[in-house]
C-alpha cells in the first residue's frame, strides 16, 4: 500500500469577486475542483484557499507572512 500522495495534481482553481452594494467594497472568492478526485471546495479569502493548498502540498506553498 502507498501512502505517499500522487507526484501529480490536477487542479482548477477559480476566482471571481463579488461586490456587496451595502459597504461599497469588493471581495473575492475561490473555487478549487481537484480534476483526478472530482473533489470541490470553496473559499471566502484567499488565506483560506492557501491553507488548503498548505495542507495538501506543504509548507512550501504557505506564505510567512501576514500581508496576503
Amino acid at each position: 500500500m502507498n501512502d505517499q500522495p500522487p507526484a501529480h495534481r490536477t487542479i482548477i482553481v477559480r476566482c471571481w469577486a463579488e461586490q456587496d452594494e451595502l459597504v461599497s467594497q469588493r471581495f473575492w472568492r475561490f473555487h478549487l475542483h481537484w480534476v483526478d478526485t472530482s473533489e470541490r471546495q470553496s473559499f471566502a479569502d484567499v488565506k483560506a484557499l492557501l491553507a488548503a493548498l498548505g495542507d495538501v502540498f506543504g509548507a512550501e506553498v504557505t506564505p510567512d507572512h501576514d500581508d496576503v
